[in-house]
């Protein structure tokens, strides 16, 4: 028996083939298999080989799943720089201080400033910013009283997101920065935020038709939701 093995796992969702050397508690094994290897008949060490590969499996998985959380952690302290700044005068060492890590997580992760800004949009801004089937669900089941009361616009979505999960005091402020930065630095920007809303349109006729005979014109309630969110942006006192 060696010190090198293969461990596979194989799950729903994945086919992961590990080689390395074997844990602590592995090597204790091995161990206790060349000690008494001479009164330890062949089902009994393969089945030790099979609990030192299921265990190097586990800890392999347990490895990946936390690099995946750190990945997913350093998305979300970048977030409310992107919101609330200018991403050509957000340094490295801006970066480095709101994920607490070095620039060598980022170079791992996403490569360049480039790659993280696209992934902050794709993860988190439009999954907000776009109606998921969940929300259209619950909204299916409401009457058409309870929908206008529940019903929030991509912009009011963000806002609230933004607001409630990163602490961004004038959320509206950071909405429309958002799309000034991503009209900047997210190629087809504009056409995936068309593309959103027109979906969007397309759940809406789907929910409320047939059950009202008042048509809702999402356009004239989108300029009225902007200019509302612009007004607040602006934090004035009266």
């Amino acid at each position: 028996m060696t010190n090198l093995f293969c461990g596979v796992l194989i799950s729903q969702h994945e086919f992961l083939i590990t080689v390395g050397c074997v844990p602590f508690v592995g090597q204790l094994c091995v161990f206790a298999v060349r000690r008494l290897g001479k009164s330890l008949s062949f089902t009994s060490m393969k089945f030790m080989q099979d609990f030192i590969n299921v265990s190097y499996s586990i800890k392999m998985v347990k490895r990946r799943e936390k690099s995946l959380k750190n990945r997913v952690e350093i998305l979300k302290h970048c977030y409310p720089l992107l919101a609330t700044g200018s991403w050509d005068a957000t340094s490295v060492a801006d970066l480095e201080k709101a994920i607490t890590q070095t620039k060598g997580a980022i170079v791992y992760y996403f490569k360049n400033k480039h790659n993280l800004f696209h992934s902050i949009m794709d993860e988190l801004f439009f999954p907000v910013f776009e109606m998921s089937e969940k929300v259209w669900e619950k909204l299916s089941r409401c009457s058409i009283t309870k929908f206008h009361q529940r019903y929030k616009t991509p912009f009011e979505r963000v806002r609230d997101d933004l607001a409630e999960n990163y602490g961004i005091d004038n959320s509206s402020r950071a909405l429309f920065n958002i799309f000034i930065q991503g009209s900047k630095h997210y190629e087809g920007f504009s056409t995936k935020i068309n593309d959103s809303m027109k979906l969007e349109e397309e759940y809406m006729s789907k929910i409320v038709g047939g059950r009202t005979t008042t048509l809702i014109d999402l356009n004239r309630v989108y300029i009225q939701n902007v200019g509302n969110l612009f007004i607040e942006s602006l934090d004035l006192s009266f």
